[in-house]
Parts: structure tokens; sequence; C-alpha cells
């Protein structure tokens, strides 16, 4: 624990951060589930990842679902996002909200059930308006939007992004005890690894939040290229506009020089050799016409055989008809060659 605790020390020195930097953090300020972002979610067995239809439960090397990550809170919305359910919570069928605000101020504009013109106004919004019996909850749920990524991933190979990570009404006072933590060491959440642990006990989604060790200098650095290079998902996912440049951060003057040395993330790029190199079997045909004349050649010093010669004036025309079945066997050839560019473009989208 010494050893942790030194190491927190001497990355405060190197990041020259004042305390009321990080007391400033969106971790808790002002405590739906659309995504622009691969998604990690809580199930009733552990962890997953929806990246496209289906969920991806996260396993063990024994294929076991995982209880425990560790991760990076590499970016933090400003906002606390709301949801309104018309129906109890049931982990089994899960369905989309009835009614969501990313910002919490007012309904967002997919809301198929619209409960009030305003979060602030909203009847769903008052404790005591959940539908449980003796609770004292409110209807509409308060989460926190966080951007999230595994340190043995910091250039988001496996996923292709970070992930987005709502922390359920549940756990919203483990986050602030996160928060208190953070403020003792003085550092801020995208400087140390938490371990978040499944919390199995309870029969709505929970986790609890833990400091698992500091970041290098080189690693934050990659933290705030990933805030750089996938600024424009993370804020659809958190509903920032261009209007909001007053709530983006600056990364400290002393991860500047390293950011500046990791190069943008390049996006995916076409598949243009395959295409150059595609239509180049076309000339195959000519050294079949030259090579069938030329054997034939060899009777012509012979005079008295005068029939023979008009033989070879068949063979030597006889190409000049005949190239249509190879033409066909070439345009075949092009069209199977622009089949990998349609298939690369399927799988780009």
């Amino acid at each position: 624990m010494s050893n942790a605790l030194a190491s927190l020390a001497a990355l405060r020195q190197q990041l020259a951060l004042s305390p009321s930097a990080t007391r400033r953090s969106n971790l808790v300020q002002g405590l739906s589930v659309g995504s622009y972002l691969p998604q990690l979610t809580i199930g009733s067995r552990g962890f997953a990842v929806r990246a496209g239809e289906e969920p991806q439960m996260l396993l063990d090397a024994q294929r076991r679902p995982m209880m425990d990550l560790e991760l990076v809170i590499a970016y933090v919305s400003p906002f606390v996002s709301r949801a309104y359910y018309m129906r109890a919570y049931d982990p089994a069928n899960q369905t989309p909200p009835d009614c969501t605000s990313i910002r919490g101020d007012v309904p967002d504009p997919g809301s198929p059930h619209v409960q009030h013109e305003t979060c602030a106004g909203c009847p769903m919004a008052e404790w005591g308006s959940s539908s449980r019996e003796g609770s004292r909850a409110k209807a509409c749920r308060e989460t926190k939007r966080l951007v999230m990524v595994a340190p043995g991933d910091l250039e988001c190979r496996v996923f292709g992004a970070p992930f987005l990570f709502v922390v359920p009404p549940g756990s919203l006072n483990r986050l602030i005890d996160l928060h208190r933590k953070l403020a003792a060491i003085e550092l801020p959440e995208w400087a140390i690894v938490v371990r978040m642990g499944f919390d199995g006990s309870k029969q709505y989604p929970a986790v609890n939040f833990e400091v698992e060790r500091a970041l290098d200098m080189q690693e934050i650095a990659r933290i705030w290229a990933i805030r750089r290079d996938f600024a424009g998902p993370i804020n659809l996912s958190f509903g920032l506009t261009d209007n909001d440049t007053g709530l983006q951060e600056e990364p400290p003057d002393s991860v500047k020089p390293l950011l500046d040395r990791i190069p943008p993330s390049d996006p995916v790029s076409e598949p243009e050799p395959v295409a150059k190199t595609a239509p180049e079997p076309k000339p195959k045909p000519k050294p079949m016409a030259k090579t069938a004349p030329e054997p034939k050649l060899k009777p012509k010093p012979e005079p008295e055989p005068k029939s023979k010669p008009e033989p070879m004036a068949k063979v030597a025309s006889a190409p000049e008809p005949e190239p249509s079945p190879w033409d066909d066997v070439d345009e075949d050839i092009e069209e199977e060659d622009e089949d990998p560019q349609k298939i690369f473009a399927k799988m780009r989208r």
C-alpha cells in the first residue's frame, strides 16, 4: 500500500495539479441509453459489451463471466442523464425507456412517451414518485455517463473505440464515494485505474468502484489522445454541442508535449490496391494469337502442294472471330475482382 501511495504522490508532482482542479471534477457534478460508442452494460450474470445488435458477454480465461474489470475513466459527462420507464425493471425483458434526457434538462426528441416539457417540472422527477410501495425514490431515474477504457487497450484495438458506461441509479452513491477517494489523493479520475466490481447481491444493476493504481505519464497521454480522437462520438453520447465549448477540458501542460507525439487515429482506408491489380488479366488473348500462326510456316518451301497454303490462311485468320470466349472470361475476372471492394465497404458500415 505504501508503494501505491508513493506512486500517487509522484504522479501529483508530475501533473502539477492544484487541489482545486481535482475538486472541479465532473464525476459527480449535477448528479437514456442511446450511445454512439460501444456500450459497457451490466446484466444479470456480469458485464457485457454492446457494439451491435446483441451484447457480447465478457468472459475470463476459464470462460466464466467477468465479475470485475480494471478500467480508466477517460471522460465524464457534465450532465446527469434521466430515464423514465413506465414498466417495472425486468432483467429478462429490458426495454428502452419511455422518456429520456441525456442532458437532464428537457426530454430528448426521440422519447416515445414524453412526461413533461422540462425535467425540472416533471412530476416523475419528484421524490416519492416511484410506483414501488413504500419507496421514496424518484420514478425518473438519474444516471451518470462515463467513457471508459481498459488500461491494457489504450489504443482501442479490441472494439475500435472506448466504452460508454451508464452508472445506474443504485450505484451513484458508490460513484460519490469514488469522488471522495480521488479528492483525498488529489488526482483526477483520468489519472488512475479503477476496479469496477459487479455487485450480484442486488436485485437491480449495481457496481462498486475502487482505486487500483496510478497511471504513468505515457498512459495518461494515451487517455487524452482518446479524448481527442473520439471527441465526435463522445460529445454525441454526452449530448454536448458546439456551444458547450466551456465544458471541454484542456490537458495539463505537463501532458501536452507527450500528447503531441501521439499521431491521431487513422480512419479506415479504401482498398485501392485491389482495384489497381484487378484489370491486368486482359492481355492474355494476344499471346495466343501470336503463337497460333507461327508453327505452320514450315511447309512453304515446297512448290508443288499449292492446296496446302489455304488451310494456313484459315488457321491464321481463325483467332480473329474466336476471341469472344476469352473476352467473356476476362469480364468474369473483372466482376470477381470488384466483389472484394463491395464486401470491404459493407464491413466498414
